[in-house]
């Protein structure tokens, strides 16, 4: 029950965040509009551009998984996280944007049903994260195989509509990030099914076979 309520202050934490650098990094906003055209606003928009994407919410889901440890502790965190999350962004949103709260009623209601309906697999597939098996190696590898697809299939550009500067730069990064996560974790996979690692030594010595 800890777990659950740790990830429901850090989805409120990172839906408040979203929420907050959306506005700062926007020249539309009363927030936002004093630090257009400054040094700080380029890295605003990029910062803006990690968090407000679907493969970051998807990760925040599986992150509180991974620290709730079990799966049916990690799909209630990630459903936790996700749709506390989704109610800080959309109660921050018309404050910072100067509208009522009613207009993003429907928005608040739609992606806290989404973040509910994806939040218990998402979960639950983090606390497989780091677990030997075919399980743990896909849990290793979903929030980077999610953030290169977004980022390559959904997030492209497109001769219609280029990408801005802080777009091609929050692309770049999401696509390294995304690579070196997944060599990580396909580099160490070996490692621990490894029949003369550590562990294998260990186990085989309480079994009283002798080292030869």
């Amino acid at each position: 029950m800890i777990k659950v309520l740790v990830a429901v202050a850090i989805g409120v934490v990172f839906g408040a965040a979203t929420s907050t650098m959306n506005a700062l990094s926007s020249p539309y906003t009363a927030v936002g509009e004093p630090l257009a055209g400054t040094a700080v606003a380029p890295v605003l928009q990029v910062v803006s551009r990690l968090l407000g994407v679907g493969w970051s919410w998807a990760a925040l889901a599986v992150a509180v998984g991974w620290y709730a440890c079990r799966p049916v502790p990690g799909a209630l965190a990630g459903t936790a996280a996700l749709v506390a999350a989704t109610a800080a962004y959309y109660v921050l949103d018309p404050v910072f944007r100067g509208e009522p709260f009613g207009m993003h009623a429907s928005s608040l209601v739609f992606w806290a049903v989404a973040g509910a309906v994806a939040g218990p697999a998402l979960g639950a597939l983090g606390s497989r994260v780091g677990r030997p098996g075919p399980l743990g190696l896909l849990a290793g590898l979903a929030v980077p195989a999610g953030a290169a697809l977004e980022m390559l299939v959904f997030r492209g550009p497109s001769p219609l509509v280029p990408l801005s500067a802080a777009e091609q730069v929050a692309r770049w990064l999401v696509l390294a990030a995304a690579a070196a996560v997944a060599v990580a974790v396909l580099v160490r996979r070996p490692a621990r099914l490894r029949p003369d690692g550590p562990r294998d030594v260990r186990r085989r010595g309480r079994g009283g076979v002798r080292p030869t």
